[in-house]
């Protein structure tokens, strides 16, 4: 995760922790490439070349280095990024010998490389996808062809929600199926907390949203649903996160008539959203579109119900028994559901919450599908 985007490959990093603490040999490569735009910055000139380090017990090697991409004309990543991970990989089994099984996440562009190691070692390769590119009309048609080979060359596919694999298969076509989901793991911060006792602040019920300030995250529709609940109920929201709409957003509280009401609280981070959750009565999640929608899964590892937008992934997560789902861009329906919850709130017991979260998205759930999966591409065929 390089410091300029310390949430970059977060879930993948998760994901080999629980199988690094299940007791499986884990390693990983990570090409780390910067845009020219960063060319200013000393720093980054200093960070180049091939490095290997033991980081929380598992070896990684990364290379660092520049992406000469012209999309404009027709020029990605792509050949920048995948000459570093086959630098990487034979640097990785001159030290550590062949792995039995090769996990590439996101087909751009670590399928594309687990394709190519597949060939050339006849190492078998999982391939398990997350970007939401394929719903938001972003991947290059001039990647595809190489996109689809490596989808039709996986020895087994994973998507994080049923909504992500509708999206692949739209814009892949046949060779992203058949597919299955393997839900995002949760952060054992989450996992291994110890559940406080109830809150009894006497207050306003607090609802929490955690996101990044962009168009995606549907902010405006939500600040839009405040000012319609704010006429029948007493409340308060707290916005965790940062982004370019931050400004905007203030600016829009204030015009609304909710700056009482309404706090940003800054930076997103794991402590600061345990703390805020922890706090809260409640979560928010407005997003337009959303391949899972981690946050959801830690809210309700810390008790808390949620109320999300059928933007995709929280289809698979939330349920009547632990939230409300709504149409994205519908302030009155969110504004609905956001009197139900502070109405009915006792009907959500945290306990049940907690556990069934735990059983559906900690880490032996991850581990044992994993391992199923990985066994199953290794064996020798009979």
């Amino acid at each position: 995760m390089p410091p300029e985007a310390p949430l970059a490959g977060i879930f993948q990093y998760d994901q080999a922790q629980a199988l690094h603490s299940a007791g499986m040999r884990v390693g990983v490569i990570a090409p780390e490439l910067r845009s020219l735009r960063r060319l200013p910055y000393l720093r980054d000139w200093l960070r180049v070349g091939s490095r290997s380090a033991l980081e929380s017990g598992i070896r990684v090697y990364r290379r660092h280095g520049w992406h000469w991409a012209l999309p404009a004309v027709g020029f990605g990543q792509a050949p920048v990024w995948l000459r570093a991970g086959r630098k990487l990989f034979r640097e990785y089994i001159r030290q550590e010998g062949k792995p039995d099984v090769v996990h590439a996440h996101n087909a751009r562009y670590a399928g594309m490389l687990g394709e190519w190691i597949k060939r050339r070692y006849k190492i078998p390769f999982v391939l398990t996808e997350h970007s939401s590119a394929y719903a938001r009309g972003m991947i290059p048609p001039g990647e595809l062809p190489a996109i689809r080979n490596a989808f039709a060359n996986a020895d087994a596919r994973m998507v994080v929600s049923n909504a992500l694999g509708a999206d692949v298969g739209r814009v892949v076509g046949p060779q992203a199926s058949p597919w299955q989901v393997l839900p995002n793991v949760l952060d054992p911060m989450f996992e291994n907390l110890e559940l406080p006792p109830p809150r009894t602040r006497s207050g306003p019920f607090r609802f929490v949203s955690v996101a990044q300030l962009n168009a995606n995250k549907g902010h405006a529709d939500l600040l839009a649903a405040c000012q319609l609940v704010a006429r029948e109920a007493d409340f308060e929201l707290h916005i965790v996160g940062e982004g370019p709409l931050e400004k905007t957003l203030r600016t829009l509280t204030g015009t609304l008539g909710l700056g009482e009401r309404v706090k940003f609280v800054g930076q997103l981070g794991r402590k600061i959203v345990l703390e805020e959750i922890l706090d809260s009565d409640g979560l928010i999640l407005s997003s337009h579109r959303e391949t899972f929608g981690v946050v959801l899964v830690e809210a309700l590892a810390c008790g808390k119900p949620v109320i999300a937008t059928r933007s995709g992934g929280p289809e698979d997560i939330v349920t009547p028994e632990n939230g409300f789902l709504v149409p994205p861009s519908a302030p009155r329906d969110m504004a609905s559901a956001m009197l139900q919850m502070i109405r009915a709130a006792a009907q959500f017991d945290r306990n049940n919450l907690r556990q069934e979260c735990i059983r559906r998205f900690g880490r032996a759930a991850l581990v044992g599908s994993l391992m199923e999966t990985y066994e199953s591409v290794a064996r020798p065929a009979s």
